[in-house]
């Protein structure tokens, strides 16, 4: 217990300071962090390939991370038609040398969608919306996460989805999401967003909802991979994925809804 406090004291204020205060090259050196140890945490749980085309994934990962980054960033888009062909090329090159291909091939290709793409849109809205939506998204998480936790042990009940998580309730879950409503809209008038009310509601109750469905498919992974945490790399909390599996469900939601906003107003 000592060792999580002390770790979450020394971490999130760096953590807040980056995202919220810092440049594009500490903005972009803790994204390209937690890629990598995501990728690594996920290479591991899933049986794990070779350091080659691990690297290689690492390599796509930074790429994909520093287009939000460069006035290319529509290049985004185009990313796929690059990515596949590279890492299907290594896949040829590994069937050539007798290795196998094609479990390797979809578990970098299934990384790097589901442990780098939300970070570059997370990038995206933090470049190009500003800080005070990451603000909003990470209340809303965490008053989820808060609500989840006391409202679920407060009053039990039936279980939510117990063969994926059998600690979460139908309690839990509806208490966590009334948290998240509140955490988004009161987080939506601190920071002075530019969101009617109505609109703030929903996006929450979207962020929330997305967010614990986030937390669910990171516990399928886990228990097909008969393991309790995704690793052990943040001292006394397990593993990046642990703690990033609903921010990263949900970071593309609010991508989405601020980009498709301001493609409608223009």
């Amino acid at each position: 217990m000592v060792l999580r406090i002390v770790t979450a004291l020394i971490l999130i204020p760096v953590v807040i300071w980056v995202l919220f205060r810092g440049g594009t090259g500490p903005l972009y050196l803790l994204m390209l962090l937690a890629g990598s140890g995501l990728m690594w945490e996920w290479n591991r749980l899933k049986g794990g390939v070779d350091a080659l085309p691990l690297a290689m994934a690492v390599g796509v990962g930074a790429v994909m991370l520093a287009l939000p980054l460069t006035p290319l960033k529509e290049l985004l888009w185009l990313l796929p038609a690059v990515l596949l062909p590279a890492l299907m090329g290594l896949g040829v090159w590994r069937y050539q040398a007798d290795k196998p291909v094609l479990d390797g091939m979809l578990l970098l290709m299934g990384g790097l969608l589901y442990c780098v793409a939300p970070l570059v849109w997370l990038l995206e809205v933090r470049l190009r919306f500003g800080p005070e939506w990451l603000g909003l998204l990470l209340i809303v998480i965490w008053s989820t996460d808060t609500g989840a936790l006391f409202v679920g042990r407060g009053f039990g009940g039936p279980k939510w989805i117990p063969r994926v998580s059998p600690g979460k309730t139908w309690s839990g879950f509806w208490g966590g999401t009334l948290c998240g409503i509140l955490g988004g809209a009161g987080a939506a008038y601190a920071f002075s967003l530019a969101i009617p009310t109505g609109r703030a509601i929903v996006l929450s109750l979207a962020l929330s909802v997305v967010g614990q469905i986030g937390d669910l498919a990171e516990s399928v992974v886990k228990r097909e991979a008969g393991v309790k945490d995704s690793g052990r790399l943040i001292p006394g909390h397990g593993g990046l994925l642990d703690r990033l599996d609903s921010l990263l469900f949900s970071a593309p939601v609010l991508a989405a809804y601020l980009i498709g906003v301001d493609l409608l107003e223009r």
